[in-house]
């Protein structure tokens, strides 16, 4: 069945800033420094699709702080009790449509300081549709870039480590016509979901389906779809790196367990474009 692609060039970035400190534990997480921003030149916040289709993203305000800095919020399975664990009680004032307005707070370019891995931003995309036959539509991350390291590189595989390993994204679909808060909290909540995002390159074309449901054709008012996604900075013990050794101007470090994040220190790494897909 042929698919019909509507592109969203959202480019979601990511970014591990140096840190004159070393990482330490605590809590039994790693601390890290990084900046997650939007690129100022994305406008296409709001989309309007040919057709019957049409798209709005909106980004969880547990993103960020009062003082409008991304700081993230910590996963569910970290949580060192239930009243830790973020919750959504309102869809409508807890996900708010991405301003294409530099000016105001949102999220344009914000830094994140002091945080550590195990921490989550999740946005939401509302599809809607009106057809004359049931549509199915698919959530699609196509291209990302991970920018590899200039400095510290894979002891077993001789390639430069970049941040795309420590990366998950996980999402879901919810009924938009439906009680979206309490998908929502669902979603948040979950202290086990599967990491849509195996990815260890550098960079794309990925194709990978995040999430589908289906546009029902007699849903009065139109049907809606409420897509789920969130981008977090692994904290899974396969992600660290110890130093292993030093040959040819290049550090080397080897996969351990009880190493570090160290090495994704000054990396980058960017969901470049999603695609949504209907068949």
């Amino acid at each position: 069945m042929a698919l019909s692609s509507k592109k969203l060039k959202i480019n979601l970035v990511i970014t591990m800033l140096s840190a004159a400190i070393s990482l330490t534990s605590f809590l039994y997480l790693t601390y890290a420094w990084f900046t997650f921003k939007r690129e100022a030149r994305i406008t296409a916040m709001t989309i309007q699709a040919s057709g019957d289709i049409s798209y709005e993203l909106k980004y969880f305000t547990k993103n960020y702080g009062s003082n409008g800095t991304a700081s993230g919020y910590q996963s569910p399975e970290v949580a060192l009790s239930p009243a830790d664990i973020v919750t959504v009680d309102n869809y409508d004032t807890q996900f708010l449509p991405i301003s294409e307005d530099p000016n105001l707070n949102g999220i344009q370019t914000v830094i994140i300081s002091a945080q550590y891995p195990s921490l989550r931003y999740t946005y939401a995309l509302e599809v809607t549709g009106d057809f004359s036959i049931d549509k199915t539509v698919f959530l699609q991350l196509t291209d990302y870039v991970a920018v590899p390291s200039t400095t510290f590189y894979n002891g077993t595989t001789g390639a430069a480590i970049n941040l795309a390993q420590a990366i998950n994204v996980y999402a879901t679909a919810v009924d938009g016509n439906g009680n979206i808060t309490t998908g929502a909290n669902s979603f948040v909540t979950a202290t086990s979901q599967t990491d849509r995002f195996v990815q260890t390159v550098a960079s794309g074309p990925a194709n990978i389906t995040l999430a589908q449901d289906v546009l029902d054709f007699d849903e009065d008012p139109a049907d809606k779809i409420v897509f789920f996604f969130t981008i977090e900075y692994s904290n899974a013990p396969s992600t660290y790196y110890s130093y292993s050794n030093t040959s040819g101007g290049k550090d080397y470090y080897f996969s351990d367990v009880e190493g570090n994040s160290n090495v994704y220190k000054g990396l980058t790494f960017s969901i470049t474009e999603l695609s949504v897909n209907i068949a």
